[in-house]
């Protein structure tokens, strides 16, 4: 019996959930997620608290682990790059939930970027853009912006999650400081 989510044996002195919802876009399976349920443990349990995310009818389980392990790479991202908006016990939860999903070796402040969604480009400048110019050693928040930004309708959002694609955009040093 291993954790739909991390694939980790739940251990014995650690409660854990037998869900019995969800659904994964096909009705073969999503019977069997119901009739059986699916193993959560109390370590995934406390992911999805702090990523927001309910064990209700409407979560996929399918979904999870791929809404956790993002929900892991960006907030270990902030918690290197803009602490203030992370707490310890959040970046704590996180690095452990990627460390138990087979992620050791994965080290967002480097390998990740955040992704989001802004009104405009100012707006972008003023959440991410003076962390992004750091981790990118420039100072050339317009061009980084430029480079990392896609225009929609009234708004502004991440045209990419690729540190190299950025790097590579970004052009001169950027692309060796990685």
């Amino acid at each position: 019996m291993r954790c739909r989510i991390c694939d980790g044996l739940p251990p014995e002195h650690r409660p854990y959930v037998v869900w019995h919802t969800g659904c994964d876009g096909c009705e073969e399976h999503d019977r069997d997620y119901y009739d059986e349920g699916v193993v959560v443990c109390a370590d995934c349990i406390e992911a999805l608290r702090y990523a927001g995310i309910g064990l209700d009818g409407d979560a996929c389980v399918i979904d999870l682990q791929c809404s956790l392990d993002m929900w892991a790479q960006d907030t270990l991202w902030h918690a290197f790059w803009t602490p203030e908006r992370v707490t310890v016990c959040e970046a704590d939860c996180a690095r452990r939930y990627l460390d138990r999903s087979g992620n050791k070796d994965v080290a967002p402040a480097w390998d990740w970027l955040p992704k989001g969604t802004w009104s405009d480009v100012d707006e972008f400048k003023a959440d991410l853009g003076s962390a992004l110019c750091r981790r990118f050693l420039t100072d050339d928040m317009d061009g980084l912006a430029a480079a990392y930004l896609k225009q929609g309708d009234g708004w502004v959002s991440t045209s990419t999650q690729d540190v190299r694609k950025l790097a590579e955009r970004l052009g001169g040093d950027a692309y060796r400081r990685i």
